[in-house]
């Protein structure tokens, strides 16, 4: 915790500073206002792209810290609940309680999965752990965020399928139950996010930190909708800053960086370019 406040003061800096720079990439200068990203373009391309190039986030997080394949599968899980879990509020603050029930079903499978995730992640973690035969002064740490993620995930579950019941007795369902969801997803997000940064090295962590927090935060979980869409023209220069500081500090700076890393750092910058290049065409 002390390590993520330590960063806000300098990350809300950089986003001022980014805000007031002009709309330029480190290729392309272009005029906000004839910027045009049709729908078509945005679902079939840009949105793919961004997929692929935040699961290779979460595989360079993996591969600098734990090495372990489960926690891209977890982070992919949680997004797909956090979809669902924002459609219910939608469905279920309807008079309908059959569409709700629905989709609370849906959402129980999906964090039934989230846990299967964990349980594996943490074993994973585990071996990890067991093959540094003790050696990372993190390892107590660590299992106590992974434990109390668990935790989480199996009252989410729980609370899902007491939710579920309530509506097929009643034939109704009452807000209250989506609050006590919406709490416990906070939960999730805060805990996950402790658990990758913890055994990975500076000056890499700080790098890996900051582009998560003003650069995938941002399009991990965007959509196919027209409100998505707008929300990505209207962010993107100050996301193409954040991507091009971290480019050029892990393959340019004058820090160790392991070779691999940087290798995939450089393939990852290839694409967002080429998602550049579609929007500014």
């Amino acid at each position: 915790m002390r390590f993520v406040l330590k960063k806000l003061s300098f990350l809300l800096a950089s986003l001022f500073i980014s805000l007031s720079l002009s709309a330029k990439t480190s290729y392309y200068s272009y005029s906000k206002q004839e910027i045009e990203l049709n729908d078509l373009s945005y679902r079939r391309y840009i949105i793919p792209q961004l997929h692929i190039l935040t699961d290779s986030y979460y595989q360079l997080l993996s591969i600098s810290g734990y090495r372990v394949n489960s926690l891209k599968d977890l982070k992919k899980s949680l997004v797909q609940f956090e979809k669902l879990y924002r459609t219910s509020k939608e469905l279920c603050a309807g008079d309908d309680p059959n569409v709700c029930l629905s989709q609370i079903e849906s959402m129980y499978f999906e964090a039934k999965d989230l846990l299967r995730i964990t349980m594996l992640f943490q074993k994973e973690v585990s071996d990890f752990f067991d093959e540094k035969k003790g050696v990372s002064k993190d390892r107590d740490i660590v299992y106590h965020h992974i434990d109390q993620l668990e935790t989480t995930c199996a009252r989410l579950v729980q609370k899902l399928r007491n939710f579920s019941l309530e509506i097929e007795k009643y034939h109704k369902h009452k807000s209250s139950g989506l609050l006590e969801i919406a709490s416990l997803v906070e939960s999730l997000n805060l805990r996950f996010y402790r658990i990758p940064f913890l055994v990975i090295s500076e000056p890499l962590r700080e790098m890996l930190y900051n582009v998560w927090v003003l650069f995938f935060r941002n399009i991990e979980k965007l959509g196919p909708t027209v409100k998505d869409r707008k929300y990505l023209m209207k962010r993107l220069e100050e996301l193409n800053i954040a991507w091009n500081t971290f480019h050029m500090k892990t393959t340019k700076g004058p820090y160790q960086i392991d070779p691999k890393i940087q290798s995939s750092i450089k393939i990852m910058h290839n694409r967002w370019n080429l998602v550049l290049k579609v929007i500014l065409k």
